[in-house]
C-alpha cells in the first residue's frame, strides 16, 4: 500500500528520498525497518529542512540527498542504541534498596553473581588484540556477524573464528557464562 503525498513534494524528491532509503537498506539488511515508513520519516525531515535550503551553494537535490543521509544515519544510531538497550533504567550495586537502607548488591545470592566481574573482564580483555576488542564493541552494540565483517573489512569466516578466539580467552578466565 503505496503513500499518497498529493502536492506536498515533486515526483524527483520522492524518487531521491526512494533510491536513498534503498541503498540504506542493502547496506543495513539487518535493521528491521520498513521502506515505507523511512520513506514517511526522511519526506517528514525534508519538508522541514527544506526552507533552508540555499540555491546559490548548490543544486537542491544535492542539498535533499545530504539531508536524507543525515536522518537516516540518525535513525541508525537511534536503531543501535535501542539495542544496546538505552533508556534502561541502570541501578548501582550501592544503592540502599528501598527504605530498607540495605545496598542491592547484599541482597544477591553469593557465588550467582560476582561483584567483581567487571575486573575479571577487564583482565580478559587484556589478553585480546585490538582487532578483537573492537570486534567485541561492535557486537556488544548489536550488530550482527555480517554487518561486524563489512564494517571490520573482513571476512565472515575470519570474524566467526576471531569470535571462536575470544570465546576461548574468556573460557580460559571462567568467564564464558558471561558470552552471550
Amino acid at each position: 500500500m503505496g503513500q499518497s503525498y498529493g502536492d506536498l513534494f515533486a515526483s524527483w524528491e520522492i524518487s531521491v528520498c526512494k533510491s536513498l532509503i534503498s541503498e540504506f537498506k542493502r547496506k543495513y539488511p539487518w535493521l528491521k525497518l520498513e521502506a515505507e515508513d523511512l520513506l514517511q520519516e526522511c519526506l517528514s525531515h525534508w519538508y522541514l529542512k527544506r526552507q533552508a535550503y540555499d540555491q546559490a551553494r548548490g543544486s537542491a537535490k544535492a542539498y535533499l540527498r545530504q539531508v536524507v543521509k543525515h536522518k537516516l544515519l540518525s535513525i541508525l544510531r537511534h536503531e543501535l542504541a535501542a539495542r544496546r538497550g538505552s533508556g534502561k533504567v541502570l541501578l548501582s550495586l550501592d544503592e540502599p534498596l528501598g527504605e530498607t537502607e540495605i545496598p542491592l548488591a547484599d541482597t544477591i545470592p553469593a557465588g550467582e553473581v560476582p561483584i567483581d566481574i567487571r575486573v575479571d573482564v577487564r583482565l580478559a580483555m587484556e589478553h585480546l588484540t585490538p582487532f578483537q576488542k573492537e570486534l567485541c564493541r561492535l557486537l556488544s552494540q548489536g550488530y550482527p556477524v555480517a554487518e561486524a565483517a563489512r564494517v571490520l573489512g573482513k571476512s565472515r569466516r575470519a570474524v566467526r573464528d576471531e569470535i571462536g578466539k575470544v570465546r576461548r580467552i574468556f573460557s580460559q578466565k571462567r568467564l564464558d557464562d558471561y558470552l552471550g
